[in-house]
């Protein structure tokens, strides 16, 4: 029933002028992006993205700012490339909709939003790819990173993962954490960029952290594909090396190069 009625609202979204009176559905679509079906969730986020476009942003900055933080799960969807690609699409057109304070308060959904748009930059759909590239350039630009701009650009994928940490060195135990759960996403080539993310991340991270990265990469030496097991256990080895050199009681050390 509910995918019905939301065919019917994205038909009368067609108009823009009937889309600016859907400003008022806006925060009901969001509960429906985080409970509704894989279907209802894509017609949800189409309805969302011709109303947005069609607001002034004034209009758009308070609820872009909710809006984006409903959008980071939909970047790792397994099952449907299209509500990858367009939730990462609408990610980018959302940091032109704020402004004023508005602006301050999403540059943390953003910077959540830079690990997962990365990864999803080597994603076996190449739209999604396309996307993703896209998305994390101008997003290096909302937060004024110059040399994450810059390594996009002229992608340089092998330098971004050092770029984020040197950049923003007090959040490389959060990125640390949040990759750890790309290790289970069903694209090995996903898996593959947060292994290679870990292994750097990962120094300079506390004797207790550093075991707990090495737990959950020996769990790959199970996986499907020959290149993900050899990759883990080669940075498995590694960490194990840096977490015997470190010495006994150290606490976490900023990461550097």
């Amino acid at each position: 029933m509910l995918s019905l009625v939301l065919s019917g609202v994205a038909t009368l979204s067609e108009s823009p002028e009937m889309a600016r009176k859907m400003k008022v559905l806006l925060m009901d679509l969001l509960e429906v992006l985080q409970q509704g079906s894989k279907d209802v969730q894509l017609k949800a986020l189409r309805i969302c993205r011709k109303v947005m476009g069609e607001l002034t942003r004034e209009e758009a900055s308070s609820i872009a700012v909710e809006l984006l933080d409903k959008l980071l799960p939909l970047f790792d969807n397994g099952l449907l490339s299209e509500l990858r690609e367009i939730s990462i699409s609408l990610f980018t057109e959302l940091l032109k909709k704020v402004a004023g304070k508005c602006k301050r308060q999403m540059r943390n959904q953003v910077r959540r939003g830079l690990l997962p748009l990365w990864f999803h930059m080597s994603d076996d759909t190449q739209s999604v790819a396309e996307a993703s590239s896209q998305a994390l350039l101008d997003a290096a630009e909302f937060l004024k990173w110059q040399q994450l701009q810059h390594v996009v650009r002229t992608e340089q994928m092998w330098r971004i993962g050092e770029c984020l940490l040197l950049q923003d060195r007090t959040r490389a135990e959060d990125y640390l954490d949040q990759s750890l759960g790309y290790l289970h996403n069903a694209q090995a080539s996903v898996r593959m960029e947060a292994i290679r993310f870990i292994g750097l991340a990962a120094r300079g991270q506390s004797q207790q952290k550093l075991s707990e990265t090495i737990s959950a990469l020996q769990h790959l030496k199970y996986d499907s594909t020959p290149s993900i097991r050899c990759l883990a256990t080669q940075t498995t080895f590694i960490l194990s090396c840096v977490r015997v050199k470190a010495k006994p009681g150290s606490t976490k050390r900023p990461w550097r190069r």
